[in-house]
């Protein structure tokens, strides 16, 4: 037999337990919900995808469907709340309860692209001895050619970056503007990620 301190204290428990529960918003299983894609900000294309489903489903997001130029769609961003910055995997299973329960103003779950920066490779050849450096870069940062002492020859000084390949030990033989200075700026040579792009030493004899 549970004694009467004891049961009030139990009685107590119960009716704080009500009334948190009683502030807690509805789950409503089973209400219509959409997830609705768009493009953000900076997307080439402008179409807008949904998905008709249920508060309290399982539903698998979609893969990329937008391009960038210079970038590859990486995740979905929560757009919902400006000052939210919840990170969604390409494709991954989520259960839309979560999302209806922490914006409840909205019958709609919002997603645009979350981005990132393309990487290109340059390769830096000497086509005197076959070897070479290949460096990694990123799109839209900004970074220098090697500089004249990336390779040594005797006899001859390293006059630029060309992407002609050639042996010749006279720079101004190659077409006028082919010849990249050692150090200059180099930013954004390709929007295709994972490309590589070949440099051929220039020398001129000294």
């Amino acid at each position: 037999m549970i004694r009467k301190p004891f049961r009030r204290m139990l009685t107590g428990l119960l009716a704080a337990v009500l009334a948190v529960t009683s502030a807690l918003p509805a789950f409503a299983a089973g209400t219509a919900y959409t997830i609705t894609y768009k493009p953000g900000n900076y997307a080439k294309e402008t179409a807008v995808y949904t998905q008709k489903t249920t508060v309290g489903a399982s539903v698998k997001l979609k893969t990329a469907v937008y391009t960038r130029t210079g970038y590859t769609q990486s995740r979905w961003l929560v757009a919902n709340a400006s000052d939210d910055d919840i990170l969604l995997s390409l494709g991954q299973t989520i259960n839309t309860a979560t999302y209806y329960n922490r914006f409840k103003a909205y019958s709609t779950l919002y997603l645009v692209p979350g981005w990132t920066a393309n990487t290109y490779y340059v390769k830096y050849v000497n086509p005197v001895t076959g070897k070479s450096i290949t460096k990694t870069y990123t799109y839209d940062k900004s970074y220098a050619y090697l500089s004249s002492a990336a390779f040594s020859r005797s006899g001859y000084t390293l006059k630029g970056w060309s992407t002609i390949s050639g042996t010749s030990t006279d720079s101004t033989t190659y077409p006028t503007g082919s010849v990249i200075q050692p150090g200059s700026r180099l930013t954004n040579l390709t929007t295709v990620n994972k490309r590589t792009i070949t440099v051929y030493a220039v020398w001129e004899r000294n």
